[in-house]
């Protein structure tokens, strides 16, 4: 057994403690077929990929699980950190302009009747 199919078994019984060892066995070799090709690929399966294997609840409870797990490349993001400003208690010293010229010939006729 490959260590991402012990890694996806023990994710497995973690949700489905008394899955039978040979339906176990069926689900892994299901998901391998698929396309899982780590952990974090769990999060993709849906129920009718399963379906044949599980009932619908232990469907829904697996891909619940899996599904709460935080993959580790959305955990600590420096774009994400750039582009959401930080809130803090100071107020906003950013001051917008009364008025502004856009300068595009479609919209600058509209624009003057409606001034």
């Amino acid at each position: 057994m490959s260590s991402l199919e012990e890694q996806i078994r023990g994710d497995v019984l973690q949700a489905l403690p008394s899955l039978p060892t040979e339906t176990l066995t069926l689900l892994l070799e299901k998901l391998i077929s698929c396309g899982v090709e780590s952990k974090e690929d769990l999060q993709y399966v849906r129920e009718e990929d399963i379906s044949e294997l599980l009932r619908p609840i232990q469907c829904r409870k697996i891909l619940s699980a899996w599904k709460a797990r935080e993959p580790h490349s959305r955990q600590s993001s420096p774009v994400i950190e750039l582009l959401i400003p930080k809130l803090t208690n100071k107020p906003h010293s950013i001051q917008h302009p009364k008025k502004f010229h856009i300068q595009h010939p479609k919209t600058s006729h509209v624009l003057h009747h409606l001034a």
